[in-house]
């Protein structure tokens, strides 16, 4: 405790008596830090930042089903419907098939598919046998008006209704004779995170060429390699950082070499002497840290202007401190060391 105290009073003394060399250091460490948090920044850019990952985690989306692996359609409106059994409920499924009877014309593409809304029976608003054309679609050719009949995939329903998109229930899906078809669902809400076996209930009610993730996994698959990435350009920029730091420190410790010398004369040893110059390293490190932490956090502001909100994570931020203090303390450590060890006349002479 007592060399702590004297370390940082001749600190404090170092300070006072060459002002300008401390002012150049701490202002070259800041800048060092401030352009390692902007690096960092710009990758964070791109990461995906819930509000709310609680339903991050209970959403799935854009979920394309392998239509090959269900039986037919009957099956697969089955497994829709036994999604709600499992605590989840299912918003947007589309239907669609390249020998659909219901088409439009598309400039440049020519006939194409008008799809259907396959909407569950608890809130299809229509009667059963019945369907809702979407009103861009043609019916062999020729338009659709409520109450015509129309053959969908071998069953015979009554337009009920004409809408900007088309609907279709679950169970009148299942009695469509339909070979060849797409079957994609925008997104499926559970009620609250699932488990491992809901999951598991869940693959198997769905059948997809690739695992179902919920918006938070997807996201965090991805901002892994953000994070790796900024991991890197940390590294990178905190070596070249501390290589600075060292160049300068090494400057400032030949300036107190002669104080060194009168300490060493007094009956200094040299395990103070190797403290003194680190723990003033360290000093200069982390208040300097503290500063660009302040400082970038002021800037939020100018950052918006630049479309970079993502605020970098106080951990990140840290790892920066780590690894500076680290590659720090190894270049200079050697420095430190000969330092102590030289005899008081020597370190006169190097003045």
């Amino acid at each position: 405790m007592r060399q702590t105290k004297a370390a940082f009073s001749e600190i404090l003394n170092e300070h006072k008596s060459r002002p300008l060399i401390s002012v150049t250091i701490y202002l070259t460490v800041t800048v060092c830090f401030l352009a390692a948090f902007i690096s960092m920044r710009v990758l964070q850019k791109d990461a995906v930042i819930f509000e709310d990952q609680y339903s991050a985690r209970c959403t799935y989306k854009d979920i394309i089903l392998d239509t090959v692996q269900y039986g037919s359609a009957a099956e697969l409106a089955a497994s829709l419907t036994k999604l709600n059994d499992i605590g989840a409920s299912v918003k947007g499924v589309g239907f669609s098939s390249v020998d659909d009877p219901l088409t439009f014309e598309l400039e440049g593409l020519g006939r194409m598919s008008a799809g259907m809304k396959v909407i569950p029976d608890s809130e299809y608003a229509y009667p059963d046998g019945s369907i809702v054309c979407p009103d861009i679609a043609a019916y062999d050719g020729k338009s659709i008006s409520v109450g015509d009949t129309i053959t969908y995939f071998g069953q015979s329903f009554t337009v009920a209704d004409i809408k900007a998109e088309g609907q279709l229930s679950f169970s009148e899906l299942a009695t469509l004779d339909v070979k060849d078809y797409s079957v994609s669902i925008e997104s499926i809400v559970f009620y609250e995170p699932p488990d491992v076996k809901t999951l598991d209930r869940l693959s198997s009610l769905l059948k997809t060429h690739e695992d179902i993730q919920s918006e938070y996994e997807l996201a965090a698959d991805s901002n892994q390699k953000i994070y790796a990435d900024q991991l890197l350009i940390t590294i990178l920029i905190c070596v070249l950082s501390a290589l600075i730091i060292v160049t300068l420190f090494k400057a400032l410790m030949r300036m107190l070499l002669p104080r060194i010398a009168m300490l060493r004369i007094f009956g200094c040893r040299n395990g103070f002497v190797v403290f003194f110059f680190l723990l003033t390293l360290v000093w200069y490190i982390i208040l300097s840290f503290t500063v660009a932490v302040f400082i970038d956090s002021l800037c939020n502001g100018v950052y918006s202007r630049f479309t970079l909100e993502n605020a970098v994570p106080f951990g990140m931020q840290s790892m920066a401190l780590l690894f500076t203090l680290i590659v720090s303390l190894i270049f200079t450590l050697p420095a430190c060391i000969r330092a102590a060890r030289c005899a008081p006349a020597r370190l006169g002479i190097r003045r």
